[in-house]
């Protein structure tokens, strides 16, 4: 079969919907699926180390090395080409997280006989009136609810909250609950590389407690500082390593200013964004890592690509049982689990860990585990390819 998935990401910003995008073709591409990426700019410079550099290779092949600038150019070059793909023949186009603006595209795959499918990853609408570009995205994306999933063959979720969103516009479309996916050759415990990245930031053999990822608000940056700063109180040695990229708005936590408030500068240190090399190192370096989501419903509906990246290289996680977290990680088996909105609770749950770290190298290692039998996108890659299978012969009930 072969399948075309839309997705207006950048190739060359290693973030969570690149990540999300490329491990889904991936996964469909182990299953013996043709993949053809459609919509994508960059050169995939964050992805030379995994499977994402055959895509954006591919993708560079296509386009010519020239990428239209500006989202109206965007839109009209990537429904250039997806209409050319159709007239050679697809049989199934992936929309993810798009909004009304892909309703020609999917006019133009039911034309030419390619079946359809939807993937949303978030409630898509984290915005403020006082932002007419947010207002008018969030619109867009209500208009796509209503009119696109109701249409398509399929339609993926990340969680059981978005299903019973998803369910209420599209009762008759069958869902396919499709969680983080990661790439195992590429995510998993680099030991030199570890300690070069503890070599590099001047870490010893202090306790690293270490969060990567996105920082607004209710990833529970502040929350996560906050226990830091009880542990300092309390005498603790650690370092906080902190990446991502650094957003200033009043929507996101500064990492450098959460240190400077709570007097944690001798005990942080904030990288920014990694290329996905570093990523792996930095990862390979922590005794900890942090998953400290707040207790909103933007977590609730979503999943965090970062855990199962976090599991996949075998450290200790630390998470709240937020969403569908729970479904996944059993509290001292293969990860540890604290309250959520509570920084005291996350403090002794790390303070554990930094004082016994060879104590739970164990439930880093059983949550690997769940990486290889969950999460790793040849597992999901496989699950998906049956469905697929299925519905083109006419099966309407996707596999759990």
């Amino acid at each position: 079969m072969r399948v075309a998935i839309v997705a207006y990401i950048d190739l060359d910003y290693g973030m969570g919907a690149t990540r999300r995008v490329t491990m889904l073709a991936n996964g469909l591409r182990s299953a013996g699926l043709e993949v053809i990426l459609v919509g994508a700019v960059g050169v995939g410079s964050d992805f030379d180390s995994g499977d994402g550099g055959r895509i954006a290779e591919e993708h560079r092949g296509r386009a010519g090395g020239s990428v239209p600038r500006g989202a109206l150019a965007r839109r009209v070059a990537a429904y250039q080409e997806l209409k050319a793909l159709l007239r050679r023949g697809l049989d199934w186009v992936l929309f993810y997280n798009l909004g009304a603006d892909v309703i020609p595209f999917v006019v133009a795959a039911r034309l030419h006989g390619a079946f359809v499918i939807t993937d949303t990853c978030d409630l898509r609408r984290g915005w403020s009136a006082a932002h007419p570009r947010q207002v008018a995205e969030a619109m867009s994306y209500w208009a796509a609810d209503r009119t696109v999933k109701p249409h398509a063959d399929l339609n993926i979720v990340v969680s059981r909250y978005l299903k019973t969103v998803v369910e209420r516009h599209a009762p008759t479309v069958p869902i396919f609950r499709l969680p983080a996916l990661v790439d195992l050759s590429v995510f998993a415990r680099r030991n030199e590389a570890g300690r070069a990245f503890r070599q590099q930031w001047s870490l010893g053999e202090q306790p690293v407690i270490m969060y990567m990822g996105g920082t607004q608000r209710f990833e529970g940056l502040a929350d996560l500082f906050a226990a830091a700063s009880i542990l300092r109180r309390q005498g603790r040695t650690f370092r906080l390593v902190v990446g991502g990229e650094v957003v200033r708005s009043p929507f996101h936590d500064n990492a450098e200013h959460l240190a400077e408030t709570l007097e944690l500068r001798a005990h942080v240190r904030c990288l920014g964004r990694l290329n996905l090399p570093g990523l792996v190192a930095a990862l390979s370096a922590a005794d900890v890592l942090v998953v400290p989501k707040r207790n909103e419903k933007a977590n609730i509906a979503g999943f965090p690509q970062k855990l199962a990246e976090y599991l996949a290289v075998g450290r200790p996680v630390v998470a709240t049982p937020v969403g569908d977290i729970p479904l996944y990680l059993r509290d001292r088996e293969n990860a540890l689990l604290c309250e959520a909105n509570e920084p005291a609770s996350l403090a002794t749950t790390l303070d554990e860990v930094i004082r016994e770290r060879e104590r739970f190298e164990a439930i880093g290692i059983e949550g690997r585990k769940v990486a290889e039998t969950v999460f790793d996108l040849r597992v999901q890659g496989r699950r998906l390819e049956e469905t697929l299978v299925a519905l083109r012969h006419g099966n309407r009930e996707p596999r759990p």
